[in-house]
């Protein structure tokens, strides 16, 4: 959610204000100061991805600078009098200068969040989010002469903590919501903006020494070892170089391989729009299903691997959502109680990697995920109501994990239900994405994401692996297989695949290797695409 404040007495006034702070004195800051101050301007003319700006040369504006642009949004009024105070400012998106003319500008959209119109607001370098670099890694934006925090007090400063990847290339920092990156290499200051446009650079003086103790480095990783090893971390899952051992000649939404029922024999459970089938895995046997009537549109299943248990949840468009809690067993699939007013999900509580428990929360219409938690336990009758139980406000039981990442103590690793990604430990959140890590559905809210705990499936280092999306320009999403982990006593979150052409529809940890089911679309003709399914082998990392 953007910022906003009263525009009372003028953007410009109000920054200048901040802006006088008792900063130290040097030549690199007076010139930050000055290459980046904020410059109001007036929207002129809007042509498709372009607008037009009053202000160019005379004023001070160059090629490359980035413009936040807004609308005046609501009045805020006097609590008694219901005087008008001034007006909320709502931002519309972000616009970068192609040209420069003496009295005017043209910029073009890069990140727009609403429509621009005539008479918006445009601000130079206003509310963009800014990070600072040594090296690839995050620090704190200190230069030797002073912080950058009060040398540019009108950027918004990222912590540390909120940005832990390595910024190697244009999409991770997109990955990360940084408008302007400051980075630090050998004895230079580089800023970039988006797409890692270079917007200048600065010489530092000699003595200007960085450390980061977060950049020591092992003896085996010195010079060019530390950036191969980030690279690794990138592409740890090559969809190119991926065995294919299976494939659904359907679009589905959700799939997971694993022994159901405890018999020592594998099944595979998937989901489509109006129906869930469950058939054993590279074996002869019978397909078990459950149908869905229209309207109903199911989001998701959750199981309790070798007990049987399973619970499928299903959106009743504009009617609310219900679930089912069924059992499978001997090959063979009953519904024990449907009608549920609850999401359900089965969810591993002390991080042991079994699915121990089951959760159920309420329905919100506009969100879809409600505040409400409710630990269940299911039984031969139907589901068993245990107690409230106590989970953040944002928790979203079909996207959650329990690990020890980081962590002495176990940690609650999940996605919200407005689509964040954020770890919960010790009673307080200790991290959270910039940008929605899942994309959204009409008919359910976020989209399922199945969250693996590495250190569960014999792998070398601790880390989770999850579907979900990375940010592109223009507000569109791409699917992408993502890790999560700690190095160097900081989180980081990588896109973890290369050449993965289709959407994630679940993981699975099977026989020593991490399975992903792939849905594409395979061209038949120009009028008749085939969906299918394609199940992918990797060794565990």
């Amino acid at each position: 959610m953007s910022k906003k404040w009263l525009s009372i007495f003028g953007m410009t006034t109000m920054l200048f204000l901040v802006s006088c702070c008792r900063c130290p004195a040097s030549g690199l800051n007076e010139r930050l100061r000055q290459d980046f101050r904020p410059i109001e301007a007036t929207v002129i003319d809007v042509a498709q991805d372009t607008v037009t700006i009053d202000s160019g040369l005379s004023d001070g504006i160059s090629k490359g600078n980035l413009f936040s642009l807004f609308q005046k949004g609501r009045p805020v009024f006097m609590p008694d009098s219901r005087k008008i105070l001034g007006f909320e400012q709502k931002k519309v998106g972000v616009c970068t200068v192609t040209e420069v003319r003496q009295n005017s500008s043209i910029c073009k959209m890069i990140s727009p969040e609403s429509a621009p119109e005539k008479g918006d607001l445009a601000v130079r370098f206003g509310e963009l989010n800014a990070a600072f670099f040594v090296e690839h890694r995050p620090s704190e934006p200190e230069l030797p002469g002073g912080s950058l925090q009060d040398i540019l007090p009108w950027l918004k400063w990222l912590e540390p903590a909120t940005a832990p990847s390595p910024v190697l290339d244009s999409r991770s920092m997109n990955a990360l919501g940084i408008d302007i990156l400051f980075q630090v290499k050998g004895n230079r200051l580089f800023v970039y903006g988006p797409g890692m446009t270079l917007l200048n650079s600065y010489n530092l003086p000699p003595s200007f020494v960085f450390t980061n103790e977060n950049e020591k480095e092992s003896p085996d990783q010195q010079g060019d070892g530390a950036v191969k090893t980030q690279l690794q971390g990138i592409q740890l899952f090559d969809f190119g170089k991926a065995k294919i051992i299976g494939k659904l000649n359907r679009d589905v939404l959700q799939v997971q391989i694993c022994d159901l029922d405890g018999d020592g024999q594998l099944e595979i459970i998937y989901l489509m729009k109006d129906e869930l089938c469950i058939a054993p895995y590279r074996r002869q046997g019978e397909i078990s299903f459950k149908k869905f009537s229209y309207p109903a549109c199911a989001c998701s299943f959750s199981v309790m691997p070798g007990t049987g248990w399973i619970c499928v949840n299903v959106s009743l468009s504009q009617a609310g959502m219900t679930s089912n809690l069924l059992q499978y067993l001997h090959d063979s699939l009953k519904t024990v109680q449907d009608q549920i007013n609850l999401w359900l999900a089965f969810i591993d509580s002390d991080c042991d990697g079994n699915k121990d428990i089951l959760l159920g929360q309420s329905y919100d219409r506009d969100r879809f995920k409600g505040k409400k938690i409710f630990l269940l336990a299911p039984r031969n009758y139907g589901i068993e109501y245990i107690e409230r139980a106590d989970y953040p406000a944002d928790f979203n039981i079909n996207s959650a994990v329990t690990a020890k990442i980081g962590q002495d103590t176990c940690s609650l690793f999940y996605v919200s239900f407005d689509g964040f990604f954020k770890v919960f430990g010790k009673g307080r959140h200790l991290w959270s994405s910039l940008k929605p890590v899942v994309s959204n559905t009409k008919c359910c809210g976020p989209a399922n994401a199945d969250l693996i705990d590495l250190s569960r499936t014999g792998a070398k280092d601790s880390g989770i692996i999850f579907n979900g999306t990375i940010p592109l320009p223009k507000s569109r999403f791409a699917p992408s297989l993502l890790l999560f982990t700690e190095e160097d006593g900081q989180y980081v979150l990588y896109q973890a695949e290369v050449n993965q052409h289709g959407t994630i529809r679940g993981i699975s940890v099977v026989n020593g290797a991490i399975l992903a089911a792939v849905s594409k679309d395979t061209q038949v003709n120009h009028k008749n695409p085939q969906a299918e399914t394609v199940i992918y082998t990797f060794p565990i990392p």
